[in-house]
């Protein structure tokens, strides 16, 4: 049998936003809290979805009848929610207490009466509106508009096209407007254009514009031709500007674009030819100045003495004269080869990139080997160059002192010796001065200081340990040992030991366990059991209470904790953890949930001020199953004495979809438990020992704390009960079958 996919939402729905709708009060699964049941949860009637009843709620085939405290309902014909009445829904409604309703498309109310969806009359925001939808939109008091071509309200008015008008400006008509600012625009199209403050006019036949560098003046045809004077310059145009002239105090130009442009520095240039007084061209066969030469075979240029040239094609190959007479210098293929010779020094040398360099100095260079004066080398193997040695193992600094042995060691007077090595076996630093190093045994010693080192090759010792890499290491203070397969380590009051590179690892002393990496991690603290018996104990225990402050006459209470865990799989697996300890009630509070459901009853303890709150909390979980619980006692600290005792869990399988478990116990003021399986499929509860099992569909069973017994199916298609008090009832196929009373 296959679900719909309505079936499986409406399920999902229910589980995870909860039964706690008005619409579900007439259900079995109502989770909410705003309902009075009256009566014994015993006589209920459960043939949900035909019938249910729990006095005052009940439904027949829900949801098409249901009633509660504050609804009745049969859908689709009638319905009504308090005030509200509704029939056929939702074309028929009204509200007695807002005195408001609707017979679809009429919506009628105190300040609003509506036809959907032409007419509208409501208020909002203090204001009455009125719409005929969508031409007319009238506000009292605002304004109204007849879209889209008329508008009138205190801010603007407009008939469109032929007027418009606001606080900013005034149109009459597309030809004529003007803006209500200093310095706006007027215009009379196609007339004119104006600033009002007379700073600009513009017309067909002549335009005018004034500014702080100067005024400038257009004739006919605008933009065309004109002329004026601005920050002393005399300037005339036409053309868009492509022909003019220009004159300022002793400068003076004139153009034609592109014909010619000259002016009175002696510049005249053509497209062709041209000249100043340092240059001249002819295009496109030689370009001249008093530093370059240039021509299609042949490019050369003088800069400071130096002479430079560059042969056909360009760039490829040339030659240069350095500056006083110092040479030739020949590259070719962009640089990448070339020669120099000449000069002073009779300099020579060659080049051909990536391959060789060299010169007659001795130096020769290539991409593996290279010398040069004192130095030669190798790549990557070796470098020396009478003071330094470099290979990838060893090396010797001359100046400073310092050599190395990788990966052993490295020395340098200046600093410190500094040995590599895992963590319990490194020399870490030298720090004195007079350090002795003596190669090649790697042996040393240094001397004073209370930290002082020897080293024998790979073994040493200090004040307070000794090691032998990578074999051994010992530390005198805190008695740890290392080796390549078993080690110790002190860790605050416990000891950590491991073998197998650590694989494996126990624990002792205060906090003890082991980890079978990466499989299973286990760890406890031996305060746990201590911490419990304290909290199981008939009085509060007083070391844990600190002596009276005198100033504010209240206890100083040390709070504490411990726990213990175990988790597999590096957590992937089940987690389990557990928390024991104690802390003065105002200090603390918690975030699980069971742990919520007790932490009222302490905030409502008679003197939070003076309660110790003792709790055992304890979790597992992974990916498929929870558990949490939390057990909690409180303490009178003054007089020593348990005020109350509680403990809540909660268990779910698959997020409770598939099982899920409640339970909430306070000494003397709360007993309950809950079990489902398959959300509601099967149901359990029990409030202060008495009980109610539910089994969809149609099966109910009701226990009580003084023997009452009550179990049926279909209501009464079968119903069993016995009531200690009154007697026993046998119904079957809806008719009674047996009916004893108890004298």
């Amino acid at each position: 049998m296959r679900i719909s996919t309505f079936g499986w939402i409406f399920l999902a729905s229910m589980t995870f936003f909860g039964c706690t709708t008005k619409e579900m009060k007439s259900t079995p699964f109502y989770e909410g809290n705003d309902v009075k049941y009256a009566g014994d949860v015993s006589d209920r009637v459960n043939l949900w979805p035909l019938a249910y009843y729990r006095e005052p709620v009940g439904s027949v085939l829900w949801p098409v009848v249901s009633w509660a405290d504050d609804h009745f309902a049969i859908r689709p014909l009638y319905s009504k929610y308090g005030s509200e009445h509704n029939i056929a829904w939702p074309i028929i409604s009204y509200n007695a207490d807002r005195n408001s309703g609707r017979i679809f498309p009429v919506f009628l109310g105190p300040d609003h009466f509506v036809i959907f969806p032409i007419l509208f009359n409501y208020r909002s925001w203090g204001n009455t509106n009125h719409v005929l939808f969508p031409i007319i939109w009238w506000t009292e008091g605002e304004g109204v508009t007849v879209f889209p071509i008329a508008h009138h309200s205190s801010q603007k008015d407009y008939l469109f096209p032929l007027y418009y008008n606001d606080s900013k400006s005034l149109i009459i008509t597309p030809l004529y407007g003007r803006e209500k600012k200093e310095l706006g625009l007027e215009w009379a199209l196609p007339f004119y254009v104006r600033s009002i403050g007379g700073n600009r006019f513009h017309s067909l036949l002549w335009s005018y514009e004034k500014s702080e560098d100067g005024d400038s003046s257009w004739c006919l045809p605008i933009l065309l031709s004109g002329g004026g004077v601005k920050a002393g310059e005399t300037y005339a145009g036409c053309l868009l500007g492509l022909g003019g002239y220009t004159s300022k105090e002793n400068f003076r130009s004139s153009w034609t674009f592109p014909l010619y442009y000259e002016n009175s520095d002696g510049v005249f240039a053509t497209p062709l030819f041209g000249w100043n007084k340092k240059s001249n061209w002819v295009a496109p066969v030689y370009y001249k100045d008093d530093n370059v030469f240039a021509s299609l075979p042949w490019i050369q240029r003088y800069e400071n003495d130096h002479l430079t040239a560059w042969f056909a094609p360009p760039l490829l190959t040339g030659a240069a004269e350095k500056p006083l007479g110092e040479g030739w210098e020949f590259r070719t293929l962009l640089g990448l080869a070339g020669a120099r010779w000449g000069g002073a020094d009779n300099e020579k040398s060659q080049w051909l990139f990536p391959l060789f360099y060299r010169d007659n100095k001795g130096t020769f260079v290539t991409p593996i080997y290279g010398q040069h004066d004192t130095s030669r080398w190798i790549l990557p193997v070796y470098y020396e160059d009478g003071v330094d040695i470099v290979t990838p193992l060893f090396g010797y600094d001359k100046y400073s002192g310092s050599h190395w042995l990788f990966p052993l060691y490295t020395y340098t007077k200046e600093k410190d010796a500094e040995f590599i090595g895992p963590k319990f076996f490194s020399l870490a630093y030298i720090r004195d001065d007079d350090t002795h190093i003596i190669l090649p045994l790697l042996s040393g010693w240094c001397e004073g200081g209370k930290r002082g080192k020897v080293l024998l090759g790979f073994a040493g010792w200090d004040h307070a340990s000794w090691w032998v890499f990578p074999l051994f290491g010992y530390d005198a203070e805190k008695g740890d040992v290392a080796t390549l397969f078993w080690g110790r380590e002190t860790r605050y009051k416990s000891v950590e030991q491991w073998w197998l590179l650590p694989i494996f690892r126990t624990k002792s002393g205060l906090s003890t366990g082991f980890n079978i990496f990466p499989l299973v991690d286990y760890n406890h603290n031996s305060e746990v059991e201590k911490f419990e018996a304290m909290m199981n104990a008939a009085k509060l225990d007083e070391s844990i209470i600190g002596e009276e402050d005198e100033t504010s006459k209240e206890f100083i209470v040390e709070s504490r904790c411990a726990y213990s865990n175990m988790k597999w799989l590096l957590g992937l697996g089940t987690q389990h953890k557990r928390w024991v300890g104690y802390r003065q009630i105002l200090e603390f509070s918690y975030v699980s949930s069971p742990a919520n459901r007790l932490e009222k009853y302490s905030i409502n303890a008679r003197d939070k001020d003076k309660t110790i709150r003792f709790y055992d909390r304890s979790s597992c979980a992974n990916l498929f199953f929870s558990q949490e619980s939390c057990r909690e006692v409180n303490f009178d600290y003054d007089t020593r004495e348990r005020l109350w005792e509680g403990e809540a869990a909660e268990s779910r399988v698959l997020g409770g979809l598939l099982w899920n478990y409640e339970r909430e116990y306070v000494e003397g003021k709360r007993d309950y438990e809950e079990d489902s399986i398959l959300w509601r499929l099967w149901h359990y509860e029990k409030v202060d020992g008495n009980s109610t099992t539910d089994i969809f569909p149609f099966i109910t069973i009701d226990e009580k704390a003084n023997g009452y017994y009550k179990s049926s199916f279909f209501w009464r298609f079968f119903r069993y009960e016995n009531d200690p008090e009154k007697g026993k009832k046998l119904d079957f196929l809806f008719l009674p079958i047996l009916r004893k009373t108890y004298l």
